[in-house]
């Protein structure tokens, strides 16, 4: 299964912490982003494990993908940005700064049900995710979870191979990213 995702990557690169200022983990695995991308990217980029990084403390994360939260809000309620402007003119910086303070509010679950009748795609949108990880993660019995923070959101599976040898790692990597897939599979279904 994750040869079938890697299969599909761009360029991967691996990356150790000196090669990426102020970083703690131990290495990881991404997209080459110093090269360019030329042409149609040959994948549906949802569709496959973004990164996998191991950290000091045992812990392998693989990420699937994340969101830039302004985009996601934008996307999903253009009129929510364009509402901002009326109400702070021409200044962009205090519209922009207005719709970051949305992404900061909304990073945390409680905050939810007062931008509700606001962005209701987007928390929509949360619910499922977090409800759909949770739901893979006890499929596959493997920790999948829907993070956030004021910036991005995304999919996440972690594992935690402190006591594990190096088959028992690839194995839980392995299970890991078919939770993943099938986390995808199910937000996304074929119709």
């Amino acid at each position: 299964m994750l040869e079938e995702h890697l299969e599909h990557r761009r360029k991967l690169r691996v990356y150790t912490p000196d090669q990426i200022r102020g970083k703690t983990w131990i290495w990881g695995i991404g997209p080459d982003l110093s090269r360019p991308c030329g042409g149609p990217i040959p994948y549906k980029r949802d569709e496959w494990i973004e990164t996998v990084r191991a950290e000091p403390d045992g812990k392998i994360y693989l990420y699937w993908g994340s969101y830039d939260m302004t985009d996601l809000i934008l996307d999903a309620h253009p009129r929510v940005y364009d509402n901002i402007r009326k109400k702070k003119g021409d200044n962009i910086e205090a519209s922009v700064g207005a719709l970051r303070k949305i992404a900061e509010d909304i990073q945390y679950r409680d905050n939810w049900k007062k931008y509700e009748r606001r962005i209701p795609k987007v928390l929509e949108l949360f619910r499922k995710c977090d409800n759909l990880s949770e739901e893979a993660g006890r499929r596959h019995n493997v920790r999948v979870e829907f993070w956030l923070n004021s910036r991005r959101c995304g999919i996440r599976a972690v594992v935690d191979t402190e006591s594990m040898d190096e088959d028992e790692k690839l194995e839980a990597i392995m299970k890991a990213a078919t939770a993943l897939k099938d986390f995808n599979d199910r937000l996304y279904p074929e119709t």
